[in-house]
């Protein structure tokens, strides 16, 4: 089974695409639920249409630009150069 849900909107489009493949809804309703309808197995959408949404957030965060993220890896050290004073 795919991860878990990580907000209400994602539950809420699992929920539209369970329901497209179980015909209650028409695909041109969500042109990308029906993609996800297409793709997943009948038994993950239900699992994830069916999870709780107390807890979640609305949206999920996106990460600010600019900053590193883990994929990145370590973070980098950066080192001072000092002058060298020649007599």
């Amino acid at each position: 089974m795919p991860g878990k849900i990580k907000s209400k909107a994602q539950r809420r489009f699992m929920g539209i695409a369970h329901a497209i493949q179980e015909g209650e809804l028409p695909a041109t309703y969500s042109p990308e639920a029906a993609e996800a309808a297409r793709t997943m197995k009948p038994e993950d959408l239900k699992d994830l249409a069916g999870e709780p949404e107390k807890g979640l957030p609305e949206r999920k965060r996106p990460r600010p630009k600019g900053k590193p993220g883990r994929e990145r890896g370590p973070k980098i050290i950066k080192t001072r150069v000092r002058h060298i004073r020649k007599f």
